[in-house]
């Protein structure tokens, strides 16, 4: 049987809403908030979508490489309660041969938030970058902070699962993620930049909510020991 379990928290809006997270998981009711409540500051709706975590509605971002494009996946309904490493571990199973090549077009790569994530739970923002691991030849999982897996989970993305290569290994790309909006974009103007550097630049003129998983040079390079970082509210 799986469980869920939260730290007690004297806040009524943290409360109210790992509560109502809860509810649609498993389909109890909820009172209806005080407007104290609903309109406190930590309480919020990211860009018009929900504030909170649920099975219904959510989905997985497919991201291919190799032909340039995204598409999204109904987030199964027995999976409902995975999240971060439990979520990776399940995608890579299901969607990586174990004996594909770490630096090659069939490994996966898995970014997924924690399952309390876009909750005003404590310390909930988390989220877990998953991989056949390229140091260790195994499912390998990171795990961070910051901003990311906050808004993704607001946005109803369970998980962004990236497969492939692009034909010129020389060519650097993004990927965008708005309400509504997914593009894979040209980041050539990027190339060789350090993370701080980099943000910098890719926030420059953005919505002051903004976030970015970057890497910097490690990364560019495919050395086995590259990380992935995540901005927070300092950027």
């Amino acid at each position: 049987m799986n469980s869920v379990f939260w730290r007690p928290c004297e806040n009524p809006a943290c409360l109210l809403s790992a509560l109502r997270w809860a509810a649609r998981c498993f389909n109890f009711p909820v009172p209806v908030a005080p407007a104290t409540v609903r309109s406190h500051p930590l309480f919020f709706y990211y860009r018009g979508k929900r504030n909170m975590a649920g099975p219904e509605g959510d989905r997985l971002l497919h991201v291919n490489m190799t032909d340039q494009t995204t598409s999204f996946e109904d987030f199964p309904a027995e999976w409902k309660l995975l999240g971060g490493r439990g979520l990776s571990a399940k995608i890579m199973n299901r969607d990586c041969d174990a004996a594909c090549d770490p630096l090659g077009p069939d490994n996966v790569l898995v970014m997924a938030p924690g399952v309390l994530s876009g909750t005003t739970a404590p310390t909930s923002g988390r989220i877990s970058i998953g991989c056949k691991s390229p140091l260790t030849g195994g499912i390998k999982e990171a795990n961070a902070g910051g901003n990311p897996g906050q808004h993704l989970m607001k946005l109803g993305i369970r998980a962004i699962v990236v497969k492939g290569q692009p034909a010129d290994p020389d060519k650097r790309y993004g990927l965008r993620i708005d309400e509504g909006e997914v593009s894979i974009v040209s980041a050539d103007d990027y190339k060789g930049m350090w993370n701080y550097a980099s943000c910098d630049k890719l926030f420059e003129g953005e919505n002051k909510n903004a976030s970015a998983i970057s890497i910097g040079p490690a990364g560019e390079l495919r050395l086995a020991g590259a990380s992935v970082a995540c901005t927070d509210q300092d950027q």
